[in-house]
């Protein structure tokens, strides 16, 4: 698994939580991925090879409480509360666009 596709969520509408952790092939995460989960509470990227991240993939999660990116390419953020989580959208956004 190198990449992620928001169509491969369309079928879960009330996903609130996503462990992808640990893949080390996962390279890319659209900004889309999350476009039919709006109840997303908490998301795991860690542990991968993450080195893009495309624009605004969390600013509509107005549920996210969490979101662990750490030991990725060009991030190492884990975030636990809103103001870690605003943070982590402006450290993907420099670092991971």
């Amino acid at each position: 698994l190198k990449t992620l596709n928001g169509d491969e969520l369309k079928p879960f509408a009330n996903l609130t939580q996503l462990v992808i952790a640990e893949n080390q092939n996962l390279e890319k995460i659209p900004g889309n991925l999350f476009d039919y989960n709006p109840m997303m509470e908490s998301i795991w990227f860690n542990s991968n090879k993450i080195k893009y991240v495309g624009d605004n993939l969390l600013k509509s999660l107005s549920h996210l409480r969490r979101a662990d990116f750490s030991n990725n390419l060009c991030t190492n953020e884990n975030a636990r509360d809103k103001t870690e989580l605003g943070y982590l959208m402006t450290n993907l956004k420099s670092n991971c666009g």
